[in-house]
């Protein structure tokens, strides 16, 4: 069966920019762009089940690699979803 990304939760005050799949290296990955209470940021969503044996530190490279990231900007990880990994990247405030 083919996984997809239908099912990612979304807080209500989020509004989703930009909503894409791909692929990071072998991982199936979702990128969205989102936009909450003055902030902008992108976020490369896995399925948990995928990068259960990689680290933070190595999910967290993984993603560093990609050039959507800038390597200026922080980098948040997020695995309290029992079924999605979230890497939030590229952080942006809005005045």
């Amino acid at each position: 069966m083919k996984k997809d990304f239908n099912d990612i939760p979304n807080d209500p005050d989020t509004r989703i920019l930009v909503h894409f799949e791909a692929m990071l290296g072998d991982l199936p990955v979702c990128v969205q762009g989102r936009a909450f209470e003055g902030v902008r940021a992108e976020s490369m969503i896995f399925h948990a089940e995928d990068v259960k044996n990689l680290s933070d530190e190595e999910l967290i490279a993984e993603v560093k690699e990609s050039p959507l990231v800038d390597p200026e900007k922080g980098i948040t990880l997020s695995r309290k979803n029992p079924d999605f990994a979230f890497v939030n990247f590229n952080f942006v405030v809005k005045d």
